[in-house]
């Protein structure tokens, strides 16, 4: 198990070095490697990193609804293991493909809910959240 453990964290790192370099073919590979190798040995927290980033390279490659399925899987196991980080990072990742797909009032009430939960952290992705929702609410 340990063996396979940081088998997935090293084709986890590849992956989001090419996430970085924005090589997004090379870095799903990777991910999904990691991903499955997660799923196999029931790494739940490692599964929802890996699904998290596969989120955001669809976000980045302007799809938005392949990216909201990954944020919505993240969100349920985030739940599922509650893990509170994640399902602000979940929500909060919703947020962004919602507001990509022009769901402005719904992609505000996730943004919402995820500055609650970074809130209680006083996390660093705070004043990301809290720019996010005041362009959004700009917008509405």
């Amino acid at each position: 198990m340990g063996n396979l453990r940081g088998q997935a964290g090293v084709l986890s790192n590849i992956g989001l070095v090419y996430l970085a370099t924005r090589d997004y073919t090379r870095a799903v590979r990777f991910l999904e490697r990691s991903l499955c190798i997660s799923r196999r040995i029931g790494e739940r927290a490692a599964e929802m990193g890996a699904i998290n980033s596969i989120g955001l390279i669809h976000l980045n490659a302007g799809s938005p609804e392949k990216a909201l399925d990954s944020f919505n899987e993240m969100l349920g196991i985030a739940r599922e293991i509650q893990e509170l980080r994640g399902e602000a990072s979940a929500t909060f990742n919703k947020s962004l493909a919602l507001t990509d797909l022009g769901d402005l009032n719904t992609a505000a009430m996730y943004a919402e809910s995820s500055l609650q939960i970074f809130e209680q952290f006083n996390d660093s992705h705070l004043q990301s959240v809290k720019d996010h929702l005041s362009k959004l609410r700009q917008r509405i």
